[in-house]
């Protein structure tokens, strides 16, 4: 199991522990990729844990885009999965500052019927200095869940 704390784990945070392959004996891209996991949410004053079906090109993906919010190449940097467990950006401010919003719901209601969900937003979340401690949680994510395969064109 590996997770990865975004935010400040006595303040406002999400954790995002992944805990196994779906499907382990899987060679595919879809099917390979897919863990279980648990989603824990704490902003102020809410907080909420919740398992939600990740994939493992999507901690990649958002890593990526993390380091690049961290180079200033980018403004803003995204955690999309493909289900609507979960989804919320992190964007830096001027002066360091690492500003969150997002939402969250149950798989087939969140964005698709729009009956439960939970949108969060936290000014301030965490800082800059942060980011490659994050990044580095990613990291290891990637080593004990490496992306198999690639998607079909």
């Amino acid at each position: 199991m590996r997770e990865v704390i975004i935010g400040h784990p006595d303040g406002d945070h999400i954790v995002l522990r992944v805990l196994r392959r779906k499907h382990p004996s899987a060679t595919d891209y879809y099917d390979g990729n897919s863990v279980d996991a648990q989603v824990s949410i704490s902003v102020r004053p809410w907080r909420g844990v919740f398992n939600a079906d990740l994939r493992t090109d999507e901690f990649a993906r958002f890593r990526q885009r993390l380091e690049e919010l961290n180079e200033r190449t980018k403004p803003e940097a995204m955690f999309a999965p493909m289900e609507p467990w979960l989804e919320f950006t992190l964007e830096l401010g001027s002066s360091g500052e690492v500003h969150l919003k997002g939402e969250s719901g149950p798989e087939g209601f969140g964005r698709v019927f729009d009956e439960t969900r939970l949108e969060f937003e936290a000014r301030g979340f965490m800082d800059q200095a942060s980011l490659p401690s994050v990044i580095q949680q990613l990291e290891a994510i990637e080593r004990e869940f490496p992306v198999i395969g690639g998607p079909l064109r």
